[in-house]
């Protein structure tokens, strides 16, 4: 799992007696906004119990923590002492992040494939209502499965990756044998993406025949799956 090191964001402080939940929460707060990169919303869901410090030289630190850092996020704190010792707690946190998304820069339609001049970049939280909302450049190309006003967001439950070959599509049947390469015309039986396998019917004999879907409108024939 990917880790970020924030304890040189959280800046290292002289102990007292004793070091309450409040303060080491607040502490894990003000490194965790610190090290974010972009903007959050951060709450503690419970002060951790207090830590009591029996000798000099201790320092509060905050430990590792996974990514990504939205959630219920756990915040690892340690006290280490000169003398080696070492005290932790955990500290929960809720966090909300704001990310840049895709929203409609115009009235956009139910079925519309979505186009660069379509969107405008806003930020907006993550977890926002109507599910996860995509970026510009993966929004890109989907086709809408409703209607969209000035300003919403593009949500992933909301739209759809374009198939590479639909349903119906007059493509190319295309067989490697060697040097050799043979097309012939048919017609896709089902939607497809780069890589699925699908079947197509034959133009001219009517023979439906099992391939990988390539680029270009071309469906590469995987020998010995075809069928009358």
């Amino acid at each position: 799992m990917l880790k970020i090191a924030l304890c040189a964001l959280a800046s290292s402080t002289a102990m007292a007696a004793v070091i309450s939940g409040p303060d080491m929460s607040e502490f894990a707060l003000r490194s965790l906004r610190a090290g974010a990169g972009t903007p959050i919303e951060a709450s503690v869901a419970a002060d951790p119990e207090a830590i009591e410090v029996s000798e000099e030289g201790c320092r509060l630190r905050m430990g590792e923590v996974a990514q990504p850092v939205t959630g219920n996020v756990r915040i690892p704190m340690h006290v280490d002492c000169a003398s080696g010792k070492r005290q932790s707690r955990t500290v929960w946190v809720n966090v909300r992040r704001r990310v840049p998304v895709a929203v409609a820069a115009r009235p956009l339609r139910r079925g519309e494939r979505l186009r660069k001049e379509d969107l405008v970049e806003d930020m907006r939280w993550e977890d926002a209502p109507g599910g996860r909302a995509l970026g510009i450049e993966t929004a890109v190309g989907r086709e809408l499965l409703r209607p969209l006003s000035v300003g919403d967001a593009v949500a992933e439950s909301a739209s759809r990756a374009v198939p590479d070959m639909r349903a119906g599509e007059r493509i190319y049947l295309q067989v490697l044998a060697g040097a050799l390469t043979v097309r012939a015309p048919a017609v896709a039986l089902r939607d497809g993406y780069l890589g699925d396998t699908i079947e197509a019917r034959l133009a001219q004999r009517g023979k439906v025949v099992s391939g990988r879907v390539a680029k270009g409108g071309i469906l590469e024939i995987e020998m010995g799956r075809s069928r009358p």
